[in-house]
């Protein structure tokens, strides 16, 4: 039996240009949505910084050992740093700060309710408004929007 050959289905010729992205960024800004996560994240990276810097002020207190001092303090720099990378990464549609903007307000939502239980209602309460809000918005529609664009348009880097 004589197989016939078919001719290919799609011309390499005629293929069909790339689909163009949806929505075109205009000039690369943010959406509002995305600049509140961003602000958010800056806040928390300031507080965690500016717990860095009371930390170093109270170095020879003595409620901690000097080596644990130390290592809060290191601790502290460190993350205030990387949330502060994640802030400027969720601004320029990095795909990646999504995961770690949501464990950041994770943690920000359960340290409230720790913070409610030692008698701080106060700053408990701001930190759930923060990081619940940052944490609402950070999966709306714009903030997807944002960082899906991001990731369909070529690299210029």
């Amino acid at each position: 039996m004589a197989q016939s050959r078919r001719p290919d289905p799609v011309d390499p010729r005629e293929a069909p240009a790339a689909p163009a992205p949806e929505g075109p960024r205009t000039g690369g800004r943010a959406p509002v949505a995305a600049l509140v996560v961003a602000a958010a994240l800056a806040l928390q990276a300031a507080a965690l910084l500016w717990l860095a810097g009371d930390a170093i002020a109270h170095l020879g207190d003595g409620v901690l050992p000097a080596g644990a001092r130390v290592m809060l303090i290191v601790i502290y720099v460190l993350l205030g740093l990387w949330v502060l990378v994640t802030s400027v990464a969720l601004l320029r549609g990095r795909a990646w700060s999504r995961g770690a903007a949501t464990a950041v307000q994770l943690f920000g939502v359960l340290l409230s309710s720790w913070l409610f239980s030692v008698g701080e209602p106060v700053v408990g309460g701001v930190l759930l408004a923060v990081s619940g809000i940052a944490l609402v918005t950070l999966f709306s529609r714009p903030v997807t929007a944002h960082l899906s664009s991001a990731a369909r348009e070529p690299s210029a880097e």
